[in-house]
C-alpha cells in the first residue's frame, strides 16, 4: 500500500488543530503540514517523502513515524513559545507522546498511557490515507 503524503498531512491538521493551545493553527498545505503561532515559533514538516517508491518501510510504519514527528513538533512548538511543559504532567515535566500500529491503523495519543491519555486521537486508519 502506497501513502498519499497530501491525505496524511490533511488528517493530521484535523486532529492535531483543535488541541493545539492557540494562537497555534495546524494546518496543510499539499504535503506540508504547518504550524503556526503569528508571533512565535512555528514549522513546516513537508511529508511528500512518503510517496518515495524506493522507501522500504511498510505503510503502518511510515504512517507512525509522521504521526510521531508531528507529535513532537507542535509539542516542542508550544512549549518553547510558553517556556512551560505542554502537555504538562507536572509544572516541570512534559507528558510524552506515543504511536502504535496494529497494522490496519496507526494510533497516538499524549500521556504515559494509550488507556487514559491526557490527550488522545481517533485513530488514522491506513485506508484513509491510502493512494488511489
Amino acid at each position: 500500500m502506497l501513502i498519499s503524503a497530501a491525505r496524511l498531512a490533511a488528517i493530521l491538521a484535523d486532529r492535531l488543530d483543535p488541541i493545539a493551545p492557540r494562537p497555534f493553527r495546524v494546518t496543510a498545505r499539499g504535503t506540508d503540514l504547518v504550524i503556526e503561532h503569528p508571533h512565535s515559533w512555528g514549522c513546516v514538516m513537508d511529508v511528500s517523502w512518503i510517496e518515495d517508491e524506493g522507501e522500504d518501510r511498510t505503510a503502518a510504519q511510515l504512517t507512525g513515524l509522521v504521526v510521531g514527528n508531528a507529535l513532537n513538533e507542535l509539542q516542542d512548538a508550544v512549549s518553547e513559545s510558553s517556556k512551560d511543559p505542554w502537555p504538562a504532567l507536572s509544572p516541570t515535566v512534559m507528558a510524552p507522546y506515543d504511536v502504535r500500529s496494529d497494522g490496519t491503523s496507526v494510533f497516538f495519543w499524549y500521556g504515559t498511557s494509550e488507556t487514559t491519555p491526557m490527550i488522545g486521537f481517533t485513530p488514522i486508519a491506513l485506508s484513509e490515507v491510502a493512494r488511489a
